[in-house]
């Protein structure tokens, strides 16, 4: 389901849109269930650091089981029963998948860290 812009951010553009699209069709980042998968942005879709908006290229691709975890329990949950924050997860994912992600939108989400 796509959320409307707001007045406060806008929608995703094509570029982020085609890979959000590519993301649901990769296996799980955590169990490696095969897709379709959640597309769960880390962050919220309106996240910003370094004023750089991340929030539409900080998403990872989860089953319903491993995202349950992370929307029912809490990011805490997350990172004590995986064992590795969600930035950790992404510069794992990352480095193995290399979509070519805006260098500028990979180094804010790496330096944020959470």
């Amino acid at each position: 389901m796509q959320r409307k812009a707001t007045k406060k951010t806008r929608g995703p553009n094509s570029a982020e849109k085609e890979f959000q699209h590519w993301l649901k069709n990769l296996p799980c980042v955590v169990c490696g269930k095969p897709g379709p998968s959640i597309c769960d942005h880390m962050y919220g879709s309106t996240f910003r650091h370094n004023k750089i908006l991340i929030g539409h290229w900080a998403c990872l691709p989860y089953c319903q089981k491993c995202d349950s975890v992370k929307t029912i329990k809490g990011r805490r949950a997350h990172n004590v029963t995986f064992g590795i924050t969600q930035a950790g997860l992404f510069k794992l994912w990352h480095n193995f998948y290399g979509y070519p992600i805006p260098e500028e939108v990979v180094n804010a989400i790496i330096d944020w860290g959470r």
